[in-house]
């Protein structure tokens, strides 16, 4: 039964500002805490006797600040430590009176806290400098217990920018009075590197969160501003942290910090920017554009040359010369061929995201109830009629090769993208194999996909005002590993509610329900039709049988869309209950129809889910948090040690790569208009027939034909 009853109980923050003749910025800061709309805050302003306007600052916000005095202190750690000594809440931080917490910063963090039950948190700290953007910086630190011999590495890891800007920085009241319950009053600088010191040797568990939580200002009047300095009082800091705590250290082996040096990346896969895969291939690059990393991108379809042979693609490549190579799907050109991904593992470090397990099984992308793939998929394949369609008698070929290569690679790592698909592999993958596994998070582009008005969505899309709109994506309505069939189900059983379905997708079932009315979008490869119909719908169905992950959730969750799905494969990592949507254990129409029928009669349930879901997906699923996993699985690997490269990260604004190549984000021009609508009326033709009959249509057509109608199709 669908429990909608939950209500979040949002932790208690307790803020803290020291503050010392500040006058010209505290104001910002203050407002800054009062446009967080955190219901369950403790504001605290400790300042030390300013002479300036600062107290009639706080005079005129006196009604929203909890604890406030002015009086002459020892300086500001003393401040700091005053001002927790009377904090009563659950997590802490301290915002100095120059900066400013970034939108919803404390409704990220307490998410963070909730769901991941983290010691310390901490986000991306946008660094401001007369007013302009300059620097966003997110720990590279892996989640978990804070590496304590890294943090004392100055050179290598907390100067090379390995760690954190201070106000990014929130923790616990636990882990506060663990380590001691104040800051060092000693350190004038470097107070809050003390006390990270302290959490790293309480094996604090830090969790990163890939969203900007405070805006951090740069001028002349810091106290950092005077580097050496800062510098110099940091070694001190470190080195009386070693005698004190008797800690035997040594300087790591890093190379020394080389801030030029930028990772070269290539991507490929088979038809570029297009479907599911290809959409999360093109923000994987973009993610590390973003990170000011040196990308390429290539597709076999562009690269296949006229005998079927990839060596101009092998040339392009080797010319680029790529740290690290990252595989997308292949099977829509190579259905029963590895030779690319064979050749290229050779030269390069080498690594194959799990959009699907096609590189796991003779021809399929997914086994559902067949084991074949374990001990040896053949011309017995229940399937082998389905996309990808390859030969009977090349299927046991296939598998051969395939577990042939997995056993003897060295430089192939699998990339799973939720725990589920991990597990899968981890059992698929031969006992004898060489290469490891990780996982990854995948992520969108916060900018593009937001909450715009529901209303006016719906009036643009042509959904009655009043009508419960569900939106559904799937290349096929009939496709039953997606469950169309369990969602027709559900409509039959709710053919008296006033409903519409907005298919995204093809529409290849007879449609005969008198009161839910379906809007076939088609494919919609124009992102701002994607985002106006997330938008539209009050509630995003997924009943996927299976899934590796299911990114459309994290789409409409940053729309402020809650999702429905199954508590089944990848879409267990996807939807967080009570959060971002709801899951559903009984994966049968009837169940899903009384979910349905359950939130239909809660408006208030889908508004509330509204509120949360877009700021725990941009939290966890933005591009700069997808990044910082990929970023640190190379790390794990010495991948970033070996290229010679800084363990920073840090990122532009924003991603020319995904402008420049997402359609409907960008103007087109009046040819590559004409050229889009060409496209949407041929696909919307194609969609009207089933997927084996497309399938057999494209083997059926010469190669030079085949690739020319799939080019053109294909916008490339």
């Amino acid at each position: 039964m669908l429990d909608k009853n939950i209500s979040l109980a949002w932790p208690k923050i307790s803020v803290v500002t020291p503050s010392f003749n500040q006058g010209k910025y505290i104001e910002q800061t203050i407002l800054s805490v009062i446009e967080q709309h955190y219901p369950n805050i403790e504001y605290i302003v400790i300042d030390g006797g300013s002479n300036d306007e600062t107290n009639h600052i706080l005079a005129k916000y006196a009604d929203t600040i909890d604890y406030c005095v002015s009086e002459p202190d020892k300086g500001q750690s003393h401040a700091i430590n005053k001002g927790f000594a009377v904090a009563t809440g659950d997590i802490f931080c301290w915002l100095n009176s120059d900066d400013q917490f970034a939108p919803d910063a404390l409704k990220s963090v307490a998410l963070a806290y909730l769901e991941k039950k983290a010691d310390v948190i901490a986000g991306i700290c946008e660094v401001y400098q007369d007013d302009k953007l300059v620097h966003r910086h997110f720990t590279s630190c892996q989640d978990g217990p804070l590496p304590l011999n890294e943090i004392l590495d100055l050179d290598n890891g907390w100067n090379a920018g390995q760690f954190f800007y201070q106000p990014e920085v929130f923790f616990t009241r636990e882990l506060w009075q663990k380590a001691g319950g104040a800051v060092n009053e000693d350190c004038f600088y470097s107070m809050d590197y003390e006390l990270w010191c302290r959490f790293a040797l309480h094996q604090a568990n830090l969790v990163g969160i890939g969203v900007p939580l405070v805006h951090f200002r740069m001028h002349s009047e810091q106290k950092t501003a005077d580097e050496a300095a800062f510098k110099s009082e940091l070694i001190n800091v470190r080195d009386r942290f070693l005698l004190e705590h008797n800690i035997n250290w040594t300087q790591s082996e890093r190379p020394p910090v080389n801030w030029s040096r930028k990772l070269k990346v290539a991507f490929i896969n088979d038809l570029g920017y297009k479907f599911g895969a290809g959409t999360a291939q093109l923000r994987i690059a973009g993610a590390f554009d973003l990170a000011g990393q040196d990308c390429s991108v290539f597709d076999l379809l562009t690269y296949q040359q006229a005998d079927g042979s990839y060596r101009c693609l092998f040339g392009k490549v080797a010319e680029f010369d790529p740290d690290v190579v990252i595989f997308g799907n292949l099977h829509a050109i190579t259905p029963n061929d590895i030779s690319v991904l064979k050749s290229i593992e050779q030269l390069y470090p080498t690594y194959w995201l799990t959009h699907d397990f096609w590189l796991l099984t003779g021809r399929c992308p997914y086994p559902s109830n067949c084991t074949k793939y374990i001990t040896g998929c053949d011309s017995d394949c229940p399937t082998k009629d389905a996309y990808p369609v390859i030969a009977s008698d090349d299927i046991a070929r296939s598998w051969q090769s395939k577990h042939e290569f997995l056993s003897a690679t060295n430089q192939l790592t699998i990339l799973a993208n939720s725990e589920w698909s991990k597990s899968f592999i981890d059992n698929a993958l031969p006992k004898n194999t060489s290469a490891p596994t990780d996982l990854i998070r995948l992520g969108a582009p916060v900018e593009i996909f937001k909450p715009q008005d529901k209303w006016e969505a719906k009036k643009q899309i042509g959904v009655e005002k009043n009508s419960f709109t569900i939106a559904f994506s799937v290349s096929s309505l009939s496709d039953l590993r997606k469950g169309g069939d369990l969602l027709l189900g559900a409509l039959k059983l709710l053919s008296d509610m006033n409903i519409t379905l907005l298919l995204i997708g093809r529409l290849d079932v007879d449609w005969e329900f008198p009161n839910v009315k379906c809007i076939s979008l088609g494919y919609i490869d124009n992102v701002k039709q994607l985002v106006l119909a997330l938008n539209a719908a009050d509630l995003y169905v997924g009943p996927s049988r299976e899934e590796t992950f299911g990114q459309v959730f994290i789409e409409a969750a940053l729309c402020g869309t809650p999702s429905l799905g199954f508590s089944a494969s990848g879409v267990t990592d996807a939807i967080i209950d009570n959060v971002t949507g709801f899951k559903l254990e009984s994966q049968t129409a009837e169940a899903l129809a009384a979910a349905i029928e359950s939130l239909y009669l809660s408006p208030d349930t889908c508004l509330r889910i509204a509120e949360l879901a877009p700021i725990y997906a941009r939290a966890f699923y933005s591009l700069e948090a997808s990044y910082r996993t990929f970023f640190n699985v190379l790390d794990r690997q010495n991948v970033i040690d070996t290229c010679k490269a800084p363990h920073k990260i840090s990122f532009s604004a924003t991603s020319d790569l995904i402008a420049n190549c997402t359609k409907g984000w960008v103007a087109l021009s009046w040819f590559d208009n004409l050229n889009w609508k060409l496209r949407g009326v041929t696909t919307r033709l194609i969609g009207c027939f089933s997927p084996e009959f497309t399938s057999k249509v494209r083997q059926s057509l010469p190669k030079w034909l085949e690739k020319r109608v799939m080019i053109w199709l294909l916008g490339k």
